[in-house]
């Protein structure tokens, strides 16, 4: 599929990238800080990710889904990157900088001394609940997703270890894989928007 999509097949690279979206969504939101949540979502970023995968496919000289999700991820990465200086290094476009209509601090922090303190509280807060939400939702997806997706993104095994351990083909593993991703990234919303709130 990444021949055919880098030779300029048009079904075969929105195939390519249909597979791969849940797993950048995934990898964006881990990446995302909260101050640049406030100005994009993990979908803006997958998108340019997407975008910019796409206008350098012909350099991209791998041949596994492996090879792919790691340039995907760095390409993502990169995006977070940029998307960090051009919101929050950059002085006037600084996210932390900005006020409140209402006279209270920003969205970065600004304001009352009180209120600044307990920003990193706060953060870690939801980011616990995060974690709790993804644990739960780890656990109720079925068992082979569960222990695939626990051996891949938590453990940082390799396909091969995994099929090895399951007794299953790697071609096996890979689909269990993005299917378990795919699960995550359908429930995961709910969970997330319940989680900041």
């Amino acid at each position: 599929m990444v021949f055919a999509a880098r030779d300029g097949d048009a079904a075969a690279l929105e195939q390519l990238w249909t597979t791969c979206r849940d797993y950048l969504r995934l990898a964006a939101a881990r990446e995302l800080s909260t101050e640049l949540r406030a100005k994009l979502s993990p979908s803006d970023i997958v998108q340019d990710t997407l975008t910019a995968a796409q206008q350098s496919l012909g350099q991209f000289r791998g041949t596994s889904d492996e090879e792919l999700h790691g340039w995907l991820r760095r390409i993502l990465h990169n995006q977070v990157t940029q998307a960090h200086r051009r919101f929050l290094a950059a002085d006037k476009r600084d996210v932390r900088r900005e006020q409140r209509l209402d006279g209270g601090p920003g969205l970065g922090g600004n304001g009352d001394a009180r209120l600044e303190q307990h920003a990193t509280p706060w953060r870690k807060l939801v980011a616990d609940e995060r974690a709790v939400a993804l644990q739960a939702l780890l656990a109720s997806l079925p068992d082979d997703y569960r222990r695939v997706v626990r051996a891949r993104a938590f453990e940082r095994r390799s396909f091969a270890e995994i099929a090895a351990e399951l007794g299953r083909s790697e071609g096996a593993i890979r689909k269990l894989w993005l299917r378990g991703l795919e699960r995550l990234a359908e429930e995961w919303p709910a969970h997330d928007s319940g989680s900041s709130v």
